[in-house]
């Protein structure tokens, strides 16, 4: 996948069809695609995570949000 740098135009967005996926693209910016799905985007972060965050963690970076086990732990 290629990534947008400083001054690339976005003139194209669309949805596909099941709604999980936001495609875009521009004149000199290659077809990119981003799973927009909450699951899927949860399996993302998991799988380049290694892992969920602790307690400590969440509440370090998510203070207001009710604390949840993510990637299948507690």
């Amino acid at each position: 996948m290629s990534v947008c740098t400083a001054g690339d135009d976005i003139t194209s967005l669309a949805f596909s069809r099941d709604g999980g996926t936001l495609l875009l693209a521009g004149r000199h910016v290659l077809l990119q695609r981003y799973a927009i799905d909450p699951a899927r985007m949860v399996a993302a972060v998991c799988r380049r995570a290694g892992g969920t965050l602790t307690r400590e963690q969440w509440r370090t970076y998510l203070a207001d949000v009710p604390y949840r086990g993510l990637c299948g732990r507690e």
